[in-house]
C-alpha cells in the first residue's frame, strides 16, 4: 500500500479547487477495508488511475477501467447506508486477507496490487458483464 500512495501523490494530480490530491496509506487501509466510502471522486478516481495503469493490459477495454463505472458505483455506495459486519464476517475476512497476503507474498506482490490484478484477470477471462458464480 505505501508504494501505491506513493505513485499516488506522485501523480500530482489536482482537486477540483486545482490543489493536489494527496492520499495517505491510512486512507487506502480505509477504504480497501470499506471503513469509509471517499467524500469526493476526485481522490478516489486519483488512486483508481493508478491501480488501472498498473494492471491494465495494452489493448483491454473491459469496463472494470471504465472511470465512468466506477463513478456510478461511488455515487451508490455514498447513497447507500453501512451495515456492521457480524463478528463472523468479521473472522472470515481476516482470514481470507490472511490467505491473501501469503499468497502475495509467495510470488514477490503487494497483496492489494496481487488483489486487483487477479480481479482484472477473471473479468477479462469472464468477459464484460458477466455474472460471477
Amino acid at each position: 500500500m505505501t508504494s501505491l500512495a506513493r505513485k499516488v501523490n506522485a501523480a500530482r494530480k489536482a482537486d477540483m479547487f486545482g490543489r493536489p490530491v494527496r492520499i495517505s496509506n491510512q486512507r487506502v487501509s480505509d477504504w480497501r477495508r470499506g471503513r469509509n466510502v471517499p467524500s469526493n471522486f476526485v481522490d478516489l478516481a486519483v488512486v483508481l488511475e493508478v491501480l488501472i495503469r498498473m494492471a491494465r493490459p495494452a489493448r483491454a477495454a473491459e469496463p472494470v477501467y471504465d472511470l465512468k463505472r466506477w463513478r456510478a458505483l461511488w455515487e451508490q455506495a455514498v447513497r447507500t447506508p453501512v451495515k456492521e459486519p457480524s463478528r463472523g464476517e468479521v473472522v472470515i475476512e481476516k482470514t481470507v486477507w490472511n490467505r491473501i497476503q501469503q499468497a502475495a507474498e509467495r510470488v514477490g506482490e503487494n497483496p492489494h496490487e496481487f488483489v486487483l490484478r487477479a480481479a482484472l484477470a477473471r473479468a477479462g477471462r469472464e468477459g464484460p458483464g458477466s455474472k460471477s458464480p
